[in-house]
Parts: C-alpha cells; structure tokens; sequence
C-alpha cells in the first residue's frame, strides 16, 4: 500500500529472464526495484559475463574504477554513482535509483557491488507474521551485512544470546500475529508470552539487527560449538566460480557433532573463462580439483571447527521454493 500512499505506480515483471526484467524497466522508468536475492544474483552474473567478454583494456579499467569506488565506499563516498553512469545506461538502468532485497539473506558480495557501482541497494527482515517486514536498512546508513534497525512499531529482543551475543531473534509489536487460525499447538509454540519466536538466529551491532542464521540449519561440532551454515555459505560466494551453494550438517557415525558438508553449482561459463572447459561436456574430475582450491580458500578463512570437510559439485540448479528459496530440507 505504501506506494498507492505515496502516489507511485507499481510495476509487475513479466518474468525473471534479464531480458524481459530489463526491458520492463525501460519501458515504465522505473525507480525502485523490488526482488529476492536470486534475482539480483542474476543479474549480478549477467553484468559480470558481459565485463569479462570486454576487450582487455576495458577490463582493466572497469577494475580500476570498481577499486577506487570500493574504497570511497569505506569512508563513506559513492564514487560509484558518477564513474559507473555509462555502464548503468548502458545496462538499460539507469532510472533506478534504489534495489530493495528480501525474501532471503543477500550475498555480502551482491550487496557490496552493486553499491560500488553507483546503486543503493538495502534489504530488510520479516516474516510472513510479521506483515510482513520488522527490520529495514536506511539508504543513508548501511552496514553491509546487517539487515537494518526494527521499524519504529515494533520491538526486537535476541532471546537467550550466547558468549557472542547471537540467540533466537523475537518480537512484538501491533502489526505481529497474535497467532494462527485454528492451531492452537503452533501458536503456542511460537507465540510465548507476547513475543514472536522466529526461528532465526542473530544479534545487535551498531543497533542494527544481523542475521546469523536460522536456528534449525544449525550444524553442532563435535565439541559442541554452534556452526552456521549460512557464515559458511557466504565464504564460498565470494568465488565467482560458483553459482549457487548449500552448506550443512550430517551426523558422525559413532561420534558426537556432525560434519560440515557442501554441494556446489558452479558457474559453468565463468569456470569456463578461467580454466578452459568444454560447456558441453564438463570433466566432472576436473571440476571437482577446481573447487578444491575454492573450498580451501573459504576454509583458510575459518576456524577448524567449522571447516568444510567434504563436498560435491552438481551441474543442476539446486531445488527451490516459489519463493526462489532453498528446499534445505531436501539435502541432509
């Protein structure tokens, strides 16, 4: 209702093919684009494939601009929205002038470029009980990473934190569900004393609320340390080599904890840039040996415990919701 409230026009995308996304845009000079990760993640590769098609010198300069962009983003300069103007018309968006993710977590990475290429882009966080968002970022405050501060009508608490400040994340508030129709066990199961019991995990910095994860993906090590999946997640998508990924738990034989396992989609024409494989008929082996290096990388960046210790590639696109969310539940 909000841009009914505010005399704006809402658009419908015909589809998610890029195409049709962009030409949507043009045509109805779009300013706010609304959408769930995938979506930007999409277009995220799509603008990457087409710098990486580009004549050398046009490569380099493109780093060079992103460098220096990335470094005013750090002391709070958007470089980006001049240096990046002709590759925004170019890409047919230059009308826009603010993304907004939800649905799910977006990639750090996703977030990071766009915002150095001259975009503003925020998420928020809620839930479909929630009507649906409790947390929104500030176009003039972002943290990425962080998921914004709680709406002025509602009230956030993180329930039962660990050394580290993360617990289950809560709320309440008028625009909350005070439970649902016919099912008084779920209700009471998630509804306690007022409170809303999400089911997701995170914790307050910089009086912005970060999501850490939800509660039942929780992977338990061996010597019972909480490991995130998602945490993990983020690591292997900072290679472009991968499209999508999915990181969980399975239980040891005869052992306390789980193991930390991962399958992997590459990004089967960006492996092609960089290692020179047939699209056709990929070696299997070959890229398994590819994304050695990849998972070592992310590992590198962790703690033992929650190192990735083995893990599979598949050419398919993993399962999803109609919400372009994960089926998890599908690969344990």
């Amino acid at each position: 209702m909000t841009p009914f409230y505010l005399g704006g026009t809402i658009i419908f995308a015909r589809s998610l093919k890029s195409k049709e996304i962009l030409e949507d845009i043009e045509r109805n000079n779009v300013t706010i684009m609304i959408g769930v990760p995938l979506l930007f993640e999409k277009m995220y590769h799509s603008i990457n494939k087409a710098i990486h098609k580009a004549p050398l010198s046009k490569r380099i300069i493109f780093k060079t601009l992103y460098s220096l962009s990335a470094t005013g983003q750090k002391v709070g300069k958007k470089f980006g929205d001049n240096l990046f103007l002709s590759l925004r018309e170019k890409t047919g968006l230059s009308s826009i002038r603010m993304f907004v993710s939800g649905g799910a977590a977006l990639p750090l990475k996703i977030a990071r470029f766009f915002n150095n290429i001259g975009f503003t882009m925020i998420q928020g966080y809620g839930l479909t009980e929630t009507s649906p968002v409790l947390t929104a970022q500030s176009p003039t405050e972002i943290y990425f990473g962080s998921v914004g501060r709680p709406l002025s009508n509602v009230e956030i608490k993180i329930d039962n934190p660990d050394s580290s400040g993360v617990g289950e994340i809560k709320a309440r508030g008028g625009s909350i569900t005070k439970g649902y129709r016919n099912n008084i066990e779920k209700t009471n199961e998630l509804v306690k004393d007022g409170w809303l019991y999400t089911g997701d995990l995170g914790k307050f910095k910089k009086e912005q609320l970060w999501i850490t994860g939800r509660a039942k993906n929780l992977i338990i090590s061996a010597a019972g340390k909480n490991i995130y999946p998602e945490e993990i997640e983020e690591k292997l998508h900072d290679s472009d080599l991968i499209l999508e990924t999915i990181v969980y738990g399975r239980k040891k034989e005869g052992k306390q904890g789980e193991d930390v396992l991962a399958i992997i989609v590459p990004d089967i024409e960006e492996v092609k840039n960089q290692h020179d494989i047939d699209l056709q008929n990929p070696d299997m082996d070959k890229l398994k040996e590819i994304f050695k290096l990849v998972v070592a990388g992310a590992n590198s960046q962790m703690a033992d415990y929650k190192r990735i210790t083995n893990f599979s590639v598949q050419l398919n696109e993993l399962e999803k919701t109609s919400t372009k969310k994960i089926k998890r539940f599908l690969y344990k």
